[in-house]
């Protein structure tokens, strides 16, 4: 169902607003593992101020992702606005309906 539920908010929202999808991957920034095993705190807090988040590299392949605390609550929120029923009434219109959620 979740999977669902994302495929549904990235066709509605992402490609209606295209620059989400843009704005994301201007956020995104790399470390190797030993750059974070070596210096967790800071790579946070350098998250944190420029509003960014780390995807973790082994052998240049992903392993993980750090982000700050405030990214990760909202992520939270976010995940459970997608639980509310309204959203999945509203979601199950728009499956059946074929128009974008938003």
């Amino acid at each position: 169902m979740l999977d669902r539920i994302l495929a549904e908010l990235y066709n509605s929202r992402v490609m209606n607003y295209p620059n989400l999808y843009k704005d994301l991957y201007k956020k995104e920034r790399y470390t190797s593992i030993q750059e974070a095993q070596a210096g967790l705190t800071k790579v946070l807090k350098v998250a944190e101020k420029n509003d960014n988040f780390y995807k973790v590299m082994r052998n240049n392949k992903p392993i993980g992702v750090l982000l700050p605390i405030k990214a990760w609550e909202n992520l939270l929120k976010d995940i459970e606005e997608l639980k509310t029923t309204d959203f999945l009434k509203d979601f199950e219109k728009s499956s059946k309906s074929k128009k974008p959620l938003l």
